[in-house]
């Protein structure tokens, strides 16, 4: 499995880039992108989208909108993974 420290390190570099793609941006756009992202990658492992976030290079409009809607799955992916294994923890720890 992946290690999840270095999503979440890639996550925190490439924050800055997410604001401002996200603020350059109208918020239907996002939110119409990030459903369709989230609709057509589901089904994938973090690791699948983490590769598939690594590879897209944000050269123009269309990339950019697409790396911003990717990060904001990868990003729900990482958390809910986290919130899974604290509630586990805290399960575990009864």
């Amino acid at each position: 499995m992946i290690d999840l420290n270095e999503i979440k390190k890639t996550l925190d570099d490439d924050l800055e880039l997410f604001r401002r793609i996200y603020m350059d941006t109208h918020g239907l756009v996002v939110y119409a992108m990030s459903k369709e992202v989230s609709e057509k990658y589901k089904g994938c492992t973090i690791e699948e989208v983490f590769n598939l976030y690594n590879n897209i290079v944000p050269d123009d409009y269309d990339s950019e909108l697409l790396k911003m809607a990717m990060y904001g799955h990868l990003d729900n992916m990482y958390n809910r993974i986290i919130r899974r294994t604290i509630n586990d923890e805290n399960r575990n720890s009864k």
